[in-house]
């Protein structure tokens, strides 16, 4: 992911990244999601329905929240020293639940 032939794609250095067809290439979770709910409109409920504005609900939710807590959990080396991982790890599951 440091790698220039990544950071082309992604000048943030992260995944997730789509590359579309066209060569256009998405990244972030809800932007790669609305791509994809714009070229397949199939994959979710109609457009003004009460279910849709749900999905994107839980979709937020996961992306703003679960995921920052999953991370912190699984990759906590970012986030503090090794004398906290401990700490961090037992903040991070709790967030999850």
């Amino acid at each position: 992911m440091r790698q220039p032939a990544f950071r082309a794609l992604n000048p943030v250095g992260k995944i997730p990244v789509l590359v579309c067809l066209d060569g256009q290439s998405i990244f972030e979770t809800l932007a790669i999601t609305a791509h994809l709910l714009e070229v397949f409109p199939t994959l979710a409920p109609p457009v003004g329905s009460a279910a849709r504005a749900q999905r994107w609900q839980y979709l937020a939710m996961l992306a703003t929240c679960i995921y920052l807590a999953y991370h912190r959990q699984n990759r906590t080396e970012y986030y503090g020293p090794e004398t906290a991982y401990d700490a961090v790890r037992s903040l991070a599951v709790d967030e999850q639940m």
